[in-house]
Protein backbone atom coordinates (compact mmCIF):
# COMPACT_ATOMS: atom_id res chain seq x y z
CA UNK A 1 0.00 0.00 0.00
CA UNK A 2 2.68 2.42 0.82
CA UNK A 3 4.76 1.95 -2.61
CA UNK A 4 1.19 2.24 -3.99
CA UNK A 5 0.09 5.17 -2.52
CA UNK A 6 4.12 7.10 -3.36
CA UNK A 7 3.98 5.58 -6.71
CA UNK A 8 -0.05 7.01 -7.45
CA UNK A 9 -2.32 8.46 -4.51
CA UNK A 10 -5.17 7.96 -6.28
CA UNK A 11 -4.17 4.72 -6.74
CA UNK A 12 -3.03 3.99 -3.49
CA UNK A 13 -6.51 5.76 -1.88
CA UNK A 14 -8.45 3.13 -4.21
CA UNK A 15 -6.51 0.01 -3.29
CA UNK A 16 -6.91 0.83 0.13
CA UNK A 17 -10.88 1.26 -0.06
CA UNK A 18 -11.10 -2.16 -2.23
CA UNK A 19 -10.29 -3.84 1.06
CA UNK A 20 -11.46 -1.60 4.10
CA UNK A 21 -14.11 -3.04 4.78
CA UNK A 22 -13.13 -6.76 5.16
CA UNK A 23 -9.57 -5.27 7.39
CA UNK A 24 -9.44 -5.66 10.81
CA UNK A 25 -9.70 -2.72 12.90
CA UNK A 26 -6.07 -3.76 13.68
CA UNK A 27 -4.85 -3.63 9.85
CA UNK A 28 -6.97 -0.02 9.96
CA UNK A 29 -4.67 0.73 12.95
CA UNK A 30 -1.59 0.10 10.81
CA UNK A 31 -2.72 1.39 7.23
CA UNK A 32 -4.01 5.16 8.23
CA UNK A 33 -0.82 6.39 10.03
CA UNK A 34 0.72 6.33 6.12
CA UNK A 35 -1.45 8.58 5.04
CA UNK A 36 -0.16 11.00 6.96
CA UNK A 37 2.57 11.47 4.67
CA UNK A 38 0.61 11.76 1.72
CA UNK A 39 -2.72 13.77 3.15
CA UNK A 40 -4.60 15.43 0.38
CA UNK A 41 -7.76 17.00 0.42
CA UNK A 42 -8.94 14.28 -1.52
CA UNK A 43 -8.60 12.02 1.11
CA UNK A 44 -11.48 13.48 2.94
CA UNK A 45 -14.58 11.75 2.14
CA UNK A 46 -12.47 8.65 2.52
CA UNK A 47 -11.46 9.58 6.18
CA UNK A 48 -14.90 10.82 6.87
CA UNK A 49 -16.75 7.36 6.28
CA UNK A 50 -13.45 6.53 8.38
CA UNK A 51 -15.69 8.05 11.65
CA UNK A 52 -18.52 5.42 11.12
CA UNK A 53 -15.88 2.45 12.08
CA UNK A 54 -17.20 0.80 14.89
CA UNK A 55 -13.10 0.84 16.70
CA UNK A 56 -12.86 4.23 18.63
CA UNK A 57 -9.25 3.82 18.00
CA UNK A 58 -9.95 3.81 14.43
CA UNK A 59 -12.18 6.49 14.87
CA UNK A 60 -9.59 8.12 16.32
CA UNK A 61 -6.88 7.53 13.95
CA UNK A 62 -9.07 9.58 11.44
CA UNK A 63 -9.82 12.21 12.85
CA UNK A 64 -5.63 13.37 14.12
CA UNK A 65 -5.55 13.17 10.27
CA UNK A 66 -8.96 14.90 9.59
CA UNK A 67 -8.07 18.00 11.65
CA UNK A 68 -4.67 18.40 9.42
CA UNK A 69 -7.19 19.13 6.53
CA UNK A 70 -7.59 22.57 7.05
CA UNK A 71 -11.16 23.05 4.89
CA UNK A 72 -12.47 19.71 6.26
CA UNK A 73 -15.80 19.42 7.41
CA UNK A 74 -14.51 17.79 10.34
CA UNK A 75 -11.89 20.90 11.35
CA UNK A 76 -15.14 23.08 10.91
CA UNK A 77 -16.94 20.85 13.57
CA UNK A 78 -13.59 20.93 15.73
CA UNK A 79 -13.35 24.97 15.58
CA UNK A 80 -16.54 25.80 16.47
CA UNK A 81 -17.16 23.41 19.50
CA UNK A 82 -13.39 25.22 20.50
CA UNK A 83 -14.76 28.66 19.69
CA UNK A 84 -17.90 27.76 21.56
CA UNK A 85 -16.24 26.57 24.58
CA UNK A 86 -13.09 28.64 24.88
CA UNK A 87 -13.38 32.65 24.45
CA UNK A 88 -11.10 35.32 25.36
CA UNK A 89 -13.52 37.94 27.53
CA UNK A 90 -12.08 41.83 28.77
CA UNK A 91 -10.23 41.05 32.01
CA UNK A 92 -11.78 44.16 33.34
CA UNK A 93 -15.02 42.69 33.40
CA UNK A 94 -17.21 44.13 36.44
CA UNK A 95 -17.84 41.83 39.38
CA UNK A 96 -21.72 41.76 38.69
CA UNK A 97 -20.91 39.83 35.69
CA UNK A 98 -18.67 37.16 37.20
CA UNK A 99 -20.84 36.82 40.07
CA UNK A 100 -23.72 36.34 37.94
CA UNK A 101 -21.99 33.20 35.89
CA UNK A 102 -20.26 31.60 38.94
CA UNK A 103 -23.95 31.19 40.10
CA UNK A 104 -24.92 29.98 37.18
CA UNK A 105 -22.29 27.94 37.28
CA UNK A 106 -21.21 27.72 33.80
CA UNK A 107 -18.20 29.03 33.43
CA UNK A 108 -14.18 29.32 34.74
CA UNK A 109 -12.81 32.45 33.99
CA UNK A 110 -8.90 33.11 34.74
CA UNK A 111 -7.52 36.54 34.22
CA UNK A 112 -3.51 36.08 34.87
CA UNK A 113 -0.23 37.85 34.21
CA UNK A 114 3.17 37.42 34.10
CA UNK A 115 6.93 39.21 33.68
CA UNK A 116 6.97 36.56 30.74
CA UNK A 117 4.20 37.83 28.82
CA UNK A 118 2.93 41.58 27.25
CA UNK A 119 -0.70 42.16 28.75
CA UNK A 120 -3.05 40.68 30.61
CA UNK A 121 -5.47 38.23 28.76
CA UNK A 122 -8.62 36.55 30.21
CA UNK A 123 -10.18 33.12 29.39
CA UNK A 124 -13.99 32.00 29.77
CA UNK A 125 -14.38 28.49 29.32
CA UNK A 126 -17.58 26.86 28.60
CA UNK A 127 -18.59 23.57 28.62
CA UNK A 128 -21.41 21.75 28.30
CA UNK A 129 -23.18 20.24 31.24
CA UNK A 130 -23.74 17.32 29.36
CA UNK A 131 -22.50 14.74 26.76
CA UNK A 132 -23.68 14.89 23.26
CA UNK A 133 -23.98 11.25 21.87
CA UNK A 134 -22.92 13.12 18.33
CA UNK A 135 -19.40 13.86 19.55
CA UNK A 136 -18.72 9.85 19.63
CA UNK A 137 -18.46 9.67 16.02
CA UNK A 138 -15.81 12.51 16.20
CA UNK A 139 -13.80 10.32 18.41
CA UNK A 140 -14.86 12.73 21.50
CA UNK A 141 -15.12 9.89 24.11
CA UNK A 142 -17.68 10.09 27.20
CA UNK A 143 -15.89 8.48 29.79
CA UNK A 144 -12.50 9.37 30.98
CA UNK A 145 -9.33 7.39 30.14
CA UNK A 146 -7.70 9.23 32.74
CA UNK A 147 -8.33 10.14 36.67
CA UNK A 148 -9.90 13.98 35.47
CA UNK A 149 -13.80 14.73 35.22
CA UNK A 150 -15.86 14.07 32.44
CA UNK A 151 -16.20 17.48 30.93
CA UNK A 152 -12.13 18.25 31.57
CA UNK A 153 -11.85 15.01 29.59
CA UNK A 154 -14.04 16.44 26.61
CA UNK A 155 -12.18 19.71 26.26
CA UNK A 156 -8.75 18.12 26.62
CA UNK A 157 -10.00 15.50 23.57
CA UNK A 158 -11.57 18.63 21.62
CA UNK A 159 -8.70 21.42 22.22
CA UNK A 160 -5.79 18.28 20.95
CA UNK A 161 -8.29 18.35 17.65
CA UNK A 162 -7.97 21.75 16.92
CA UNK A 163 -4.90 22.96 15.21
CA UNK A 164 -2.67 25.53 17.49
CA UNK A 165 -3.03 28.30 15.30
CA UNK A 166 -6.48 28.74 15.58
CA UNK A 167 -5.77 29.65 19.15
CA UNK A 168 -3.78 32.60 18.29
CA UNK A 169 -6.26 34.04 16.57
CA UNK A 170 -9.65 32.85 18.63
CA UNK A 171 -7.80 34.44 21.88
CA UNK A 172 -6.10 37.20 19.68
CA UNK A 173 -2.81 36.61 21.10
CA UNK A 174 0.64 34.94 21.24
CA UNK A 175 1.29 31.03 21.76
CA UNK A 176 2.99 31.73 24.63
CA UNK A 177 0.81 34.02 26.12
CA UNK A 178 -1.78 31.35 25.91
CA UNK A 179 0.03 28.73 27.48
CA UNK A 180 0.94 31.62 30.51
CA UNK A 181 -2.03 32.04 30.52
CA UNK A 182 -3.52 28.29 30.90
CA UNK A 183 -0.44 27.91 34.37
CA UNK A 184 -3.19 28.35 36.83
CA UNK A 185 -6.26 27.63 35.66
CA UNK A 186 -8.82 25.46 36.83
CA UNK A 187 -8.60 23.46 33.63
CA UNK A 188 -5.07 24.67 32.88
CA UNK A 189 -3.65 20.73 33.18
CA UNK A 190 -6.30 19.78 30.40
CA UNK A 191 -5.66 22.71 28.38
CA UNK A 192 -1.56 21.74 28.11
CA UNK A 193 -2.59 18.17 27.45
CA UNK A 194 -5.01 19.09 24.22
CA UNK A 195 -2.47 21.75 23.02
CA UNK A 196 0.37 19.61 23.32
CA UNK A 197 -1.10 16.91 21.45
CA UNK A 198 -2.37 19.24 18.81
CA UNK A 199 1.48 20.39 18.35
CA UNK A 200 2.98 16.97 18.05
CA UNK A 201 0.02 15.92 15.54
CA UNK A 202 0.85 19.04 13.42
CA UNK A 203 4.43 19.32 14.45
CA UNK A 204 3.99 22.96 14.44
CA UNK A 205 7.40 23.94 15.38
CA UNK A 206 6.05 27.80 16.83
CA UNK A 207 4.27 26.28 18.93
CA UNK A 208 6.68 23.86 20.18
CA UNK A 209 8.96 26.52 20.90
CA UNK A 210 6.61 28.22 23.32
CA UNK A 211 6.22 24.72 24.66
CA UNK A 212 9.98 24.56 25.58
CA UNK A 213 10.83 28.16 26.60
CA UNK A 214 7.89 27.21 28.99
CA UNK A 215 9.52 23.97 30.36
CA UNK A 216 13.18 25.76 30.31
CA UNK A 217 12.10 28.34 32.44
CA UNK A 218 12.12 25.67 35.43
CA UNK A 219 8.87 26.89 37.11
CA UNK A 220 7.57 23.80 39.12
CA UNK A 221 3.54 24.27 37.61
CA UNK A 222 4.74 23.97 34.02
CA UNK A 223 6.85 21.46 34.12
CA UNK A 224 4.48 19.13 36.21
CA UNK A 225 2.02 20.10 33.26
CA UNK A 226 3.90 19.34 30.74
CA UNK A 227 5.55 15.58 31.82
Amino acid sequence: FRRVLFRSHRKGISLLESTWSSDSSEQKQKLLPILSDALDHSDELFLESCLDDRSIKVRGLAAELLMLLEKSAFTKRMQAMAMSWVQRVDPAESLAQKALRKLKGVAKKLTASSTEVDSIIGIEIQIPQTYDKAWARDSIQEKPTEKIGSRAYWLKQVVSLVVPKFWETQLQTTPSQILATCMDHSYGIELFGGLLKATELCKDKHWATAFLDLYLSGKPKINHKLQ
